[in-house]
């Protein structure tokens, strides 16, 4: 990524959301870029800011950048938490998914993850909270463990939606 991104360094204290919100809109504004669509990027960076905020933990970092790309919008999130656990990768966008470590107690009427995931804590909505805006707006994404450790998104969408 290149050219006019839009890149967010911010320390995990931080939160982030408003400074997301806050980068975006001229951003998008400056790149043309489809009020639906232009939402659609706002939610789920936001909900993938938060996730990878949440992370890293207090001490860590998290980089969001936003790229206007020939024919599409790229966006990437990357932290320096632990990572994905290996078997959430098949399960991402469904509810009740997460890998971050801890327990998370159900109630007895709550919905919740099953067998190996529930020893994780979080309410694993973040990824299923951005998948169908993503799709309704035509766009695609991947989710990994880069080899400097953490976890990255890579998302992108047409511009047009």
């Amino acid at each position: 990524m290149a050219g006019s991104d839009l890149r967010l360094e911010l320390h995990a204290s931080l939160r982030g959301t408003p400074e997301v919100r806050a980068a975006l809109a001229p951003w998008l504004r400056e790149h043309h870029i489809c009020h639906e669509v232009s939402n659609e990027v706002t939610l789920v960076c936001t909900e993938l800011f938060v996730n990878a905020v949440e992370a890293a933990g207090p001490d860590g970092s998290v980089v969001l950048v936003v790229a206007h790309e020939p024919g599409q919008i790229a966006v990437e999130v990357a932290d320096d938490g632990p990572g994905f656990a290996p078997e959430i990768f098949e399960a991402l966008g469904e509810p009740y998914i997460t890998s971050r470590p801890g327990h998370h107690a159900l109630g007895e009427t709550d919905i919740g993850p099953q067998g190996a995931l529930d020893e994780h804590e979080g309410m694993g909505l973040g990824f299923c909270i951005s998948k169908n805006p993503l799709e309704q707006t035509g766009g695609w994404g991947n989710a990994e463990n880069p080899s400097r450790g953490g976890a990255q998104v890579s998302i992108r969408w047409p511009p047009g939606g």
